[in-house]
């Protein structure tokens, strides 16, 4: 397991370096060219070259290092076979995030969606911050031999995440008028409840990524994350659509 050697090394830092500049560089160029929404196709052409820059420049630093072996057929089957619930799990978590975006898309008007975005963007700023903590949980439990272990770390983060999301939650019906109108202006005071819902949200989100992640992941259960996923996406995509 080379998680501590990766996190205690220079390999992260440098990683970091890339990502920032890569994104600065991005920055400038959409400030530059990108004037309207006649120009959504280089925007997101630019914001793609930020992923194909890092991934690049990770790849040479690697290569530099490493010798490039090519792989057996045999190997990446096994290893494809082995990855497969963990790569199911990985993309549903990232539709999981996104779903409510491309069903609202479809029922509002483009005014609506951009209320609608304003919002989430907010709300979305906090999963970085609970993100942090069950990571870091989530590195300890590995290393947990027992299921005692994993149950008492899992635990633990999951309280940790609780005491920074719900006092969040608990403030945001009666100041969510005012984040919106400091962040985006006096308009926006009417999505304030939308700001709520999503607000609360994000309490579930935690529920999922410390029980769902720490415990299920860990232990392996694939299937059974996968199918709660995939459940959960239908039945909120549908009670959207509705």
């Amino acid at each position: 397991d080379m998680t501590y050697v990766n996190i205690g090394t220079q390999r992260m830092g440098k990683l970091s370096l890339w990502v920032g500049g890569f994104k600065l560089l991005n920055l400038a160029a959409v400030y530059i060219f990108v004037k309207g929404p006649d120009d959504a196709g280089l925007y997101a052409a630019l914001m793609l070259m930020v992923n194909a820059g890092v991934s690049l420049t990770s790849a040479v630093w690697v290569l530099r290092r490493l010798k490039f072996q090519l792989p057996k057929w045999a190997d990446c089957r096994a290893l494809f076979v082995k990855s497969f619930g963990l790569a199911c799990v990985v993309f549903l978590y990232s539709l999981y995030e996104r779903f409510d975006i491309l069903v609202v898309q479809r029922v509002l008007s483009p005014e609506e969606l951009g209320s609608y975005n304003a919002a989430w963007r907010i709300v979305m700023s906090v999963v970085p911050l609970f993100m942090v903590i069950a990571t870091t949980f989530l590195s300890e439990n590995m290393a947990e031999s027992d299921d005692a272990g994993v149950e008492k770390g899992a635990h633990q983060a999951l309280y940790m995440c609780l005491g920074l999301t719900v006092p969040i939650a608990a403030a945001a019906p009666f100041l969510a008028a005012d984040v919106l109108a400091f962040v985006f202006g006096d308009e926006l005071r009417g999505s304030h409840w939308l700001f709520v819902v999503l607000t609360f949200s994000i309490v579930c989100e935690v529920f999922l990524c410390i029980l769902g992640m720490q415990v299920l992941l860990l232990r392996s259960r694939f299937k059974l994350l996968v199918t709660a996923m995939a459940v959960g996406i239908l039945a909120g995509s549908c009670f959207s659509w509705y």
